[in-house]
């Protein structure tokens, strides 16, 4: 689950960067919490962590 997260976050930066526009701490502090609902709670699909 941490290099999934740290893989987002990497992504996060990489996008806002890119964009030039968007909420940098408001998009990181959320990440652990919807990779574990994700994780958890979703059943359709591929298993996002492994």
């Amino acid at each position: 689950m941490e290099l999934k997260c740290r893989e987002i976050r990497r992504s996060i930066l990489t996008e806002i960067g890119t964009l030039g526009v968007g909420h940098i701490g408001g998009s990181l502090s959320v990440v652990e919490l919807l990779v574990m609902l994700y994780n958890k709670h979703y059943t359709r699909g591929p298993i996002f962590c492994q």
